[in-house]
């Protein structure tokens, strides 16, 4: 080591040390020498500005540049009329960062952080509360630790950037529209979910939308959802989301192109199983299904023609023929929409009813 280097480093020592001193604070790295380099860390500017309560043993910084830091034990407040989150609609924060000890992400906690792009989560969080990070626009990826049982309704809702979501087992609980709008492509659904948007009373059919949605939401993107083999609620077939005997279709990812068959076993075409399938040419229902349920192929507006075997006994609200406008929240009838089905069948009493045939054409027959 030459006498300019040992010189330099007895400077920055000596520094170190009058700083420990003065402050009473102890030693702190200010750089890394390796044997021929010395990089020297450039000294933090940030400054808190921001300090307070957002649980009954939860505290919380923010620093100047956008860095929240929340640590403490337990959960968080849910944002209420006794309780409201000091976070919500915040555009300054940047990062989250929740420390080791925090169990719980209040309803409503980042509500509109539209700023925010990174989060870490540890894992001593046990649950993400309802529209925890609802428009968050700028988060670009999350990863829910298996000590997660609960991700809460509208959880992620509207976060437009977010195009990697990590669930790692231990997660049981997906809430209704949890994802709804996000960019992901594709979705692993661990062993341990045995829930998804089924909260509370078991109906996915909430009333939050003007509008069928599936059960993940909306994710324009999505190209396949994948299941654990291990899971004993749900499976996956061609990137396509059914319960674990095959017999309810659940979700069909809403960027799944061209044709589609649906496999022999379904026998339930769940609600809003298809809806924003815009990409969707071509779908065989095959005659072991017996229900479609409501919104099941809503909003398909490249699927105009469907065959309806006279198997399906039930054909329920907005199955069919209908799209929602851009940018808008009316449902629409496709004027060039058909339904073939057989002479007294469900299919010919549904189309009658949505005037899919407005000149008093019969409905095609088989």
């Amino acid at each position: 080591m030459n006498t300019k280097k040992q010189t330099l480093i007895r400077k920055l020592c000596a520094v170190a040390l009058a700083a420990a001193m003065l402050t009473g604070t102890g030693f702190t790295t200010i750089g890394t020498y390796t044997g021929t380099n010395l990089t020297v860390n450039a000294a933090s500017t940030a400054t808190i500005v921001e300090s307070g309560e957002c649980g009954e043993n939860v505290t919380y910084t923010l620093d100047s540049e956008g860095t929240l830091t929340i640590s403490g034990k337990g959960d968080m407040y849910d944002d209420d009329w006794d309780h409201r989150s000091p976070f919500k609609n915040k555009n300054t924060i940047k990062k989250i960062v929740i420390k080791n000890g925090v169990t719980g992400i209040g309803h409503y906690a980042f509500f509109g952080c539209t700023a925010l792009t990174t989060v870490t989560i540890p894992s001593s969080i046990t649950k993400i509360g309802d529209f925890a990070f609802y428009k968050c626009t700028a988060l670009t990826g999350v990863t829910i630790p298996g000590s997660v049982t609960k991700v809460g309704n509208y959880a992620f809702m509207n976060c437009e950037s977010l195009k990697t979501v990590k669930l790692n087992n231990g997660v049981e609980y997906i809430g209704e529209y949890a994802f709804h709008q996000c960019s992901f492509t594709a979705l692993s659904i661990p062993s341990s979910v045995i829930s998804i948007g089924r909260f509370d009373n078991g109906c996915i059919e909430g009333l939050a939308f003007v509008y069928p949605v599936g059960v993940l939401g909306r994710c324009p993107n999505l190209k396949t959802i994948t299941v654990d083999a291990a899971n004993t609620k749900y499976s996956s077939k061609d990137g396509v989301l059914l319960n674990k005997t095959l017999t309810e279709l659940i979700c069909c990812p809403g960027a799944k192109v061209g044709t589609y068959q649906i496999p022999g076993t379904v026998t339930n075409i769940q609600y809003a199983a298809f809806s924003g399938c815009r990409a969707l040419t071509d779908v065989t229902i095959p005659n072991s299904v017996t229900a479609i349920e409501s919104g099941a192929f809503y909003d398909c507006t490249a699927l105009t023609n469907v065959t309806v075997p006279d198997s399906v006994t039930e054909i329920k609200w907005l199955a069919f023929g209908y799209y929602l406008e851009p940018d808008g929240w009316d449902d629409k009838v496709m004027k060039n929409f058909t339904i073939t089905g057989k002479a007294g069948s469900v299919a010919e009493t549904y189309a009658k009813e949505n005037d899919f045939n407005p000149n008093g054409q019969e409905v095609p027959h088989l």
